[in-house]
């Protein structure tokens, strides 16, 4: 009975050793694991915000261009001359037509 009682003793020694060797490395593989999660994260949004800042510089960017004056053509001179030429003043006349027909009605 004193080395049945004995046998249990030694081996729960070595049990408790191996759980207690097994528990700090799975707790070093968690801070890694969480560690690493931050790293990339970290990377990932440095990334998104030096992309962002360089759309921003693009877009503030001001182009510039020249603008032409446009080139009158002869036909363009015949047009104004022949605008200028027509009498807008009479535009009364031109519903008389419209009212006698609305009277009719």
């Amino acid at each position: 009975p004193a080395s049945v009682a004995a046998t249990p003793h030694q081996a729960s020694p070595k049990v408790e050793a191996t759980i207690v060797a097994s528990a700090p490395s799975s707790l070093n593989m968690k801070v890694f694991m969480v560690v690493g999660l931050l790293v990339i994260l970290l990377a990932t949004g440095g990334g998104l915000y030096w992309y962002l800042q360089e759309q921003a510089k693009v877009a503030t960017v001001p182009i510039q261009t020249q603008v032409k004056a446009p080139i009158k053509k002869a036909a363009d001179v015949n047009l104004e001359t022949q605008l200028n030429a027509l009498d807008a003043s009479s535009s009364a006349d031109d519903f008389t037509v419209v009212d006698e027909d609305l009277n009719n009605l």
